[in-house]
């Protein structure tokens, strides 16, 4: 179900988010470092920091692109589609603001 895809995509974010701001500075750096990315280094990607292997492939994308082409979604106030997203940012929103607890 594409839906439930979306849903575990947003759920996955959400706790890289979390966890990334769990980290220390240090931490945080070492998540980011781009080392061997260039080419250059023989660093399997594999043993990449996830963040790293994300900015790779992103990286690698926008080689190929051109262009980038918008879609548009009018959202309807009222509609299922408008109550879905804002449930979505609602439940992210109190998520997130749980951290400020810890």
């Amino acid at each position: 179900n594409i839906e439930n895809n979306a849903h575990d995509r947003v759920e996955d974010a959400a706790d890289l988010v979390m966890n990334m701001s769990l980290l220390t500075r240090d931490e945080y750096e070492e998540e980011l470092d781009l080392n061997g990315l260039d080419g250059t280094s023989n660093v399997n990607d594999a043993d990449l920091p996830l963040s790293a292997r994300t900015r790779k492939i992103n990286a690698d994308q926008a080689k190929g692109m051109k262009f980038f082409l918008s879609k548009r979604h009018v959202l309807l106030e009222g509609s299922e589609e408008f109550e879905g997203v804002l449930k979505n940012a609602d439940d992210c929103t109190a998520r997130m603001q749980g951290l400020q607890s810890l």
